[in-house]
């Protein structure tokens, strides 16, 4: 049995394939490329599609997820946003284009309601291809992506009421005005249904789905919804692709979006492409060729008319020069909703047949030479805003006055800041890289080790301190209005408790509570009582390290630290000037994902792409594993390190070192440890007996001596090991100091 609509996707696919690879060879957008393959595959072209209305419905399929994947990345919050796009510049773009539209075709001798369908047709854009190019552009939540997206969005809803009127343009009755009232009270009803759905149904749904665990079970129930919610829709006489929208806001509120996400792009590519295909399919070549010259100046008038009011209407809106070019190229085609509006002219004798595939030519012309001109355009609205301009066109029609006041009070509030960090925050960061200096020295640490065989812990890795930059202080007000009501004033930024960062890196998870003991017992530190520490820890772990005095908080990062708000009790600045600072405590294994995901500007709450955010999810989780099992084996080290016994023929080791320097009255650090074995192996120094025979303490003694009277100081348990082993087969007190000032001379080199 031959199946016409099998055959019709292997011919569409196959001859895509090979269109799409030259394409992709000359450098051509893909949207072409399928226009292309509907040309040569449709009725008009070659005839190797049998089932055309067959694909026209894949394609409406195609359109309806690529809206679906737009709303579930765009979310409810922002189409509130951009409410003045939609409503205003929508109608404004509308309206302008169907006027002028209406003049012309007037003038060319064309009856009123045929010209004020024809103004119809002409003022829509595609939804489509727009949207598609723009996604791909990664363009979407830009500022034209999101006033393109709002009068798309008007445009959608139009095309009903364009519907309706249609049969009074042809001269037809009927109860057209209460059919607007029925469409009015189904509108309202789709309202409440969607903040009813956001709020309370389908978290519930999902949350529940989720639970059992099941791909398969989730990806039905991601379809469903919308294709439901399109249906609805379209049922109460909106567009499929528009319920789609709202289908993809609805499920955007959930916590769920990136896994739904993730689940529909394939699809969503596979069936979009059928869309363009289709299009490409209405295109007939022998009426293009019969009237070349007309289609292209009806091609080039849609093309320049249509982008200047677009322009326009955004230009109203207040927005920047820039902006307004870049929405008015990207909405200068004719969409495909004017293909569904144009079949319903024909039938009440607004198009006749020869205006019809007029319209269809220069239609889909417009489409195919719209990825050209979405590409171009950033140039261009490069290249206007530089010509003598007005100030108030160039910056934004209603924003000059307020640009210029919130420019005044930013460089006010700079310079007050720039004063702030010279006269408090620079003395304060400076006497703070003081402290850190000491937390760093092994000694501060050794009071920890008091009647323990275990090495001195020496816990910190490294330590690193910033004092925030201008840019990051104004950036963190405006984002956080309700943190600084002020604004961009003094006194936000003297109540801000990070302007000076500190990070203090450990090795190991259980060296966290050893820093936690010593930051509290500080005599050099204040710790906030309005801001107590926070542990950005799981409840496990902090009952583990016996950290549950410390509050625990979630946050955006995904990795692990605790925070302290702190001061320095003694400063060169006065108390009442003294700024709080921020410590972060982390092990080394979180401060790599953390510079992680800050170079690769990656948030675990932001709409990133599901594959992308679930390998970060992985990745993370296997750092914490690496951490916690590094901790569980340090923790066993110190175990043996103070429960060790040893004889003189045990080898050397990390678990029986420090007791045996511990003997001989040498304090190490875990640190040394491997560098302290290794120095001794190689001078052949490899039981706990070899080591106690040079340990002679006359000869440590001597050491002592020699390193204060050569450098200064005393030599690091490091350096007094290194200059023992070399004095090994040394037999009188002159080669061994001949021998320890050779050591030191090699330590200065």
């Amino acid at each position: 049995m031959e199946i016409l609509l099998l055959n019709d996707i292997v011919i569409i696919f196959g001859l895509s394939i090979a269109i799409l690879f030259i394409c992709h060879q000359l450098r051509v957008p893909a949207i072409v490329g399928f226009l292309l393959t509907g040309i040569l595959a449709g009725p008009y072209g070659l005839g190797l599609i049998k089932a055309v209305h067959e694909v026209e419905i894949l394609a409406e399929v195609g359109v309806v997820l690529l809206l679906f994947t737009i709303g579930i990345e765009f979310s409810l919050q922002r189409l509130l946003q951009i409410k003045k796009s939609v409503l205003m510049g929508g109608s404004i773009q509308v309206l302008l284009t169907l006027f002028v539209t209406f003049v012309i075709a007037r003038w060319l001798g064309q009856p009123v309601g045929e010209s004020i369908f024809i103004g119809f047709l002409i003022a829509l854009s595609s939804t489509a291809i727009v949207l598609k190019l723009m996604q791909e552009r990664a363009e979407v939540d830009s500022p034209h992506g999101r006033t393109t997206l709002g009068i798309l969005i008007f445009q959608d809803i139009i095309i009903v009421p364009m519907i309706l009127v249609t049969p009074l343009l042809a001269g037809a009755t009927g109860d057209s005005g209460e059919a607007v009232l029925v469409l009015i009270a189904k509108v309202m009803g789709i309202i409440g249904l969607v903040i009813v759905s956001v709020k309370w149904i389908v978290p519930q749904i999902l949350y529940q789905i989720a639970r059992t665990r099941s791909q398969e079970l989730f990806l039905l129930s991601v379809i469903v919804i919308c294709l439901a919610t399109a249906l609805i829709t379209s049922s109460a006489g909106l567009s499929l692709p528009l319920g789609a929208f709202l289908a993809g806001l609805i499920i955007s509120e959930s916590e769920y979006s990136h896994h739904a996400l993730g689940n529909i792009l394939p699809f969503r590519d596979v069936f979009t492409s059928f869309f363009f295909v289709s299009i490409g399919m209405l295109l007939d070549i022998g009426f293009l060729f019969r009237q070349p010259g007309t289609i292209a100046l009806i091609v080039l008038g849609v093309l320049v008319l249509k982008p200047i009011i677009a322009g326009f209407a955004t230009v109203l809106l207040g927005l920047p020069l820039r902006t307004s070019i870049l929405v008015g190229l990207a909405l200068g085609q004719v969409g495909e909703f004017s293909f569904i509006l144009s079949k319903t002219g024909v039938e009440y004798g607004l198009l006749d047949l020869n205006i019809y595939q007029m319209f269809l030519a220069f239609s889909v012309l417009s489409m195919a030479l719209t990825p050209f001109i979405i590409t171009l355009a950033p140039r261009l609205a490069d290249i206007i805003p530089r010509l003598p301009l007005p100030e108030r066109l160039v910056s934004g029609f209603y924003k000059v006055k307020t640009i210029m006041e919130n420019s005044k009070r930013l460089q006010q509030f700079l310079r007050e800041y720039e004063h702030y960090e010279r006269q408090i925050l620079k003395p304060t960061h400076d006497e703070i890289k003081n402290y850190l200096k000491q937390l760093e020295e092994p000694a501060h640490w050794n009071r920890y080790t008091v009647g323990s065989a275990a090495a001195n812990p020496a816990p910190i890795r490294m330590t690193f301190t910033r004092i925030k930059r201008p840019e990051t202080i104004v950036d963190k007000i405006l984002r956080k209005p309700d943190d600084f009501p002020d604004g961009l004033s003094a006194n936000s930024f003297k109540m801000m408790h990070d302007t000076i960062g500190v990070r203090i890196i450990v090795y190991f998870l259980s060296q966290l509570p050893l820093l936690d003991r010593d930051l509290r017992k500080s005599e050099s530190l204040e710790i906030s009582e309005e801001k107590p520490p926070a542990a950005y820890l799981s409840e496990d772990l902090l009952r583990r390290l016996g950290l549950t005095h410390i509050a625990r908080n979630q946050k955006e990062s995904g990795y692990s630290s605790i925070h302290y708000t702190v001061r320095l009790m003694k400063s060169s600045v006065p108390k009442p000037s003294r700024p709080f600072f921020e410590i972060q405590a982390r092990t080394l294994a979180q401060e790599l994902w953390s510079e992680l995901e800050h170079i690769l500007a990656y948030k675990p709450e932001t709409r990133t792409h599901f594959s992308a955010r679930r390998r970060f999810e992985i990745l993370s989780r296997e750092l914490s594993a690496v951490d916690e099992h590094f901790d569980l084996l340090y923790e066993e080290l110190i175990g043996n390190q103070e429960t060790v016994i040893y004889v003189y023929t045990d080898a050397l080791s990390f678990g029986n070192l420090p007791a045996v320097l511990g003997q001989m009255g040498v304090k190490c650090t875990l640190r040394d440890l491997h560098d302290i074995l290794r120095i001794l192996s190689s001078r052949g120094i490899n039981t706990v007996g070899d080591l106690l025979e040079i340990a002679i303490p006359r000869r440590l003694e001597t050491i002592r001596n020699t390193y204060l009277s050569s450098t200064g100081h005393a030599p690091s348990s490091l350096e007094l090991l290194a200059t023992l082993g070399m004095m090994k087969d040394a037999t009188t007190v002159s080669t061994e100091i001949k021998l320890i000032n050779t050591q030191i001379s090699y330590n200065r080199s």
